[in-house]
């Protein structure tokens, strides 16, 4: 009797010091799900819906800039040719920011910008394509097409107008694509995007600050440790090194995940009594202003990374500052998902 007593005491004190230790320990905040649906609705309404637009205008404009060009091939049709190529690009880098699960699945956003471009591709131009009118890009792999080729043949092919057909088909391509693109978000992606359903491994607010850690990882790999040899000592080519604008497409795309934080996600973070996140955020995005403001260059190529660089390592730690926010605060904060991406993003 006195045993069971005894044990029955034991149990007692055990549940008692479980529950006092759960109790003691931090929960992560429960999201309010109105200001996730506030959030959501917003950022497709005033951004994902304009900006994805905006992308296919720019195609557009692209394709009719060309026709300019070809009808008349002056110094300055070629400039404002190379100037649309640019805008276009940094739309892309935008539009690229929304790219949650269910886009990355059927890969739009590969077929319209797949960085390097073929090598075969580049030889293949002359003796291929040159003086040919009807040319299908469709069925062409990602890295032989897109906004890369458009690219070298703006700013590295010689008599751009000869290859008039390849260029016209690619444009084609890029219109197809972002067309699609729309087209599924707002046919099977915006409902459960805004409502808060899960849609691959997490909610529409977790999809995107997956989006984010992915485009900021992927930008990172893309414009420091490839290029610069922090993987190896091969070093690879620079995103848009061709057009010599490495550096502002890269801080286009901070630019701009520097202004949905300041519009949207603070404002979110507020209204959730989370002033840590936004307070760690800023200081990580204003670290990483300052540093990139302190390149005069016009293209990352210029730098040495053979020496100690301290500009260059001043943007490397401010990216992994935000990263690092991101992954450990946010992902962990509201119990989401960190979803593992590949070497583009997709």
């Amino acid at each position: 009797m006195k045993k069971g007593l005894l044990l029955l005491c034991l149990m007692h004190l055990i549940l008692f010091l479980a529950c006092k230790k759960e109790a003691e320990e931090p929960l992560a905040p429960a999201m309010n799900a109105q200001n996730q649906i506030d959030l959501l609705d917003e950022l497709y309404t005033k951004e994902i819906a304009p900006t994805n637009l905006q992308l296919l205008n720019q195609y557009k404009f692209l394709q009719a800039a060309f026709e300019v060009y070809k009808a008349d091939t002056n110094l300055i049709n070629k400039q404002k040719l190379e100037n649309q190529w640019k805008v276009t690009a940094i739309t892309y880098t935008k539009a690229k920011v929304f790219n949650i699960t269910p886009i990355k699945r059927v890969f739009y956003f590969s077929n319209m910008y797949t960085f390097p471009l073929s090598q075969s591709m580049i030889l293949e131009l002359e003796t291929n394509y040159k003086n040919k009118s009807i040319v299908n890009v469709t069925t062409f792999a990602n890295n032989k097409k897109g906004l890369a080729l458009v690219e070298h043949l703006i700013f590295k092919q010689d008599s751009l107008y000869l290859y008039s057909g390849l260029f016209t088909a690619t444009l084609n391509d890029l219109i197809l694509n972002q067309n699609l693109l729309i087209e599924l978000w707002e046919t099977k992606v915006k409902q459960p995007f805004v409502s808060g359903q899960t849609i691959a491994l997490n909610n529409g607010f977790g999809e995107l600050i997956n989006a984010f850690i992915s485009i900021i990882e992927v930008s990172k790999k893309e414009e420091f440790d490839l290029p610069f040899g922090y993987y190896s000592e091969q070093k690879n080519e620079l995103k848009a090194n061709k057009s010599m604008f490495s550096k502002e497409l890269y801080h286009a795309q901070f630019d701009y995940l520097n202004y949905l934080m300041n519009s949207y996600f603070y404002p979110f973070f507020l209204k959730e009594q989370q002033t840590d996140l936004i307070a760690e955020l800023k200081n990580g995005f204003q670290r990483y202003l300052l540093s990139i403001k302190n390149i005069e260059n016009k293209n990352f190529e210029f730098l040495q990374p053979s020496v100690p660089n301290m500009e260059l390592n001043a943007i490397q730690n401010s990216v992994k500052e935000i990263l690092k926010v991101l992954k450990l605060k946010v992902i962990l904060n509201y119990n989401l998902l960190l979803a593992i991406s590949d070497a583009d993003g997709d």
